[in-house]
């Protein structure tokens, strides 16, 4: 990557609530992609060395090896750089159909910053390669913490963003919480997992 170096600073100082961007040259077989670069993820933000997202700019011709939106996950809670990438490998062994993922050592101008996970970002075109199409409903959890379990009536607006397709229709996701099969799946889920925690 290459980009001001006043930004360079700033992009992995900032405060973990900052979600600004900035201009950044994404270089491949020496031609410049034009893109912006700003820090992901929840938790992760308080490391030094963060994940990183790189959206290429809609005017820019060409891609990363197929790709627009560059996902660097930094495995910065992980001293091994395994946990992550194994997960998804086993996933894959199993047969699942999985996002793609592999190792990729950053350099950003021209300094070595170091291995980061590349992990394919999530769209409607990664379940049309499983044979899923892409009429789907894609949502995302806004606070994996206290959000994932559907478990109030609240939470369904409050807490998940709707990716795909790009509305505010939440009729699906709404129906789901309020399914008793989802209910009882859910209570005997959060059973094992204490009867796990107590073992």
């Amino acid at each position: 990557l290459e980009m001001d170096e006043d930004e360079s600073v700033l992009l992995f100082y900032k405060p973990a609530h900052d979600n600004s961007s900035f201009p950044v040259s994404l270089l491949k077989d020496g031609q410049p992609l034009k893109g912006k670069v700003s820090v992901k993820g929840s938790s992760t933000r308080g490391f030094i060395k963060k994940s990183l997202l790189v959206k290429l700019d809609k005017g820019t011709k060409g891609d990363w090896y197929g790709y627009r939106r560059i996902s660097l996950n930094s495995m910065a809670s992980d001293p091994s750089m395994l946990r992550e990438w194994l997960s998804w490998d086993l996933a894959r062994a199993s047969g699942l159909n999985v996002l793609n993922s592999f190792y990729t050592r950053l350099y950003l101008n021209k300094k070595y910053v170091g291995l980061f996970l590349f992990t394919e970002w999530v769209t409607p075109e990664v379940f049309d390669r499983a044979d899923l199409g892409t009429d789907g409903e894609l949502y995302q959890p806004s606070d994996a913490t206290h959000c994932g379990d559907l478990s109030a009536d609240s939470m369904v607006k409050n807490c998940y963003e709707k990716f795909s397709p790009p509305d505010k229709n939440f009729a699906n996701l709404e129906s789901l919480r309020g399914d008793n099969d989802w209910a009882d799946r859910r209570q005997n889920f959060c059973f094992w997992i204490t009867l796990c925690q107590i073992a």
